[in-house]
């Protein structure tokens, strides 16, 4: 959930309509909480045919927006996850999340100039944040990052405005981050387990 600087409201999940109007998985709402028609989650981010990791899941029932992030420009960061049993490459297996990260305009449709980023995610804690120069905080229980190249867990991650992973950024982290916040002097904010060194 997250309320805009003009009162409108952004609502996100597992939902394919609302107030009986086809409208699925995120939905901006007037201030008087009617649909806001002008925005709609472009639907090729919420569509999943073939797990990303080299396993075979197919389209996953349990796809689910998950986390939102709305940066000063209007533009929506959104997590999308789809529940998959993962098969890897080295014959290993669990159960998991098949998850992406992207930016949409206020519009909903994707913005291009965000690259796209895909993850595994292990549970469903995932959380996003906005730096003032637009660098993402990525929050949760995840790895396999497409810019790694190999699976590799992370807990707190930092992309540049572009969406690129920004490798400068290496908190010492040994579990999973259940929040993360920005304050207004950009200092990181995170709860979960464990936490030292960021």
């Amino acid at each position: 959930l997250v309320i805009q600087p003009d009162d409108r409201i952004l609502v996100a999940g597992a939902f394919a309509n609302y107030n009986g109007k086809p409208h699925g998985f995120v939905a901006r709402l007037n201030s008087d909480g009617s649909l806001d028609e002008s925005f709609k989650l472009d639907p090729q981010l919420t569509t999943h045919s073939t797990n990303r990791f080299g396993g075979q899941g197919q389209t996953s029932s349990e796809t689910t927006v998950h986390s939102l992030a709305l940066q000063s420009d209007g533009k929506l960061v959104v997590a999308i996850t789809f529940g998959d049993f993962v098969k890897f490459p080295d014959g290993g297996s669990a159960a998991a999340w098949d998850t992406v990260i992207a930016r949409v305009h206020p519009s909903g449709s994707q913005d291009a100039g965000f690259r796209t980023v895909q993850a595994l995610t292990f549970g469903l804690n995932l959380d996003l944040a906005i730096q003032s120069d637009g660098s993402v905080l990525v929050a949760g229980d995840f790895g396999f990052l497409n810019e790694m190249g190999r699976f590799e867990p992370r807990y707190l991650v930092r992309l540049t405005p572009g969406g690129v992973l920004d490798t400068s950024f290496q908190p010492k982290l040994t579990q999973a981050i259940l929040a993360v916040a920005v304050q207004s002097d950009d200092a990181i904010l995170a709860g979960g387990y464990h936490l030292t060194g960021i």
